[in-house]
């Protein structure tokens, strides 16, 4: 039993970090990359849309999952 479960979250975090840093980070840093601040800009709008899909475990969920898009998205 808690083997599957740790494979499902395995795969779902891995999929959920690929979008999130892969696809809408990426895209935003390319968009603002002429600013000075546009890589920073890029990981703070990303983990404020991060914060936003996780809102459903509550505000407390939300908010960790808002400090820790922000340490993801400085790590990649």
């Amino acid at each position: 039993m808690f083997a599957d479960l740790d494979s499902k979250l395995l795969f779902v975090c891995i999929a959920e970090e690929g979008f999130f840093r892969g696809f809408i980070q990426k895209d935003l840093a390319v968009m603002f990359q002429s600013s000075t601040w546009g890589n920073w800009l890029a990981i703070v709008i990303t983990s404020l849309i991060f914060r936003f899909a996780h809102y459903a475990g509550g505000i407390a969920y939300s908010i960790w999952g808002t400090i820790a898009g922000l340490g993801y998205g400085w790590i990649y």
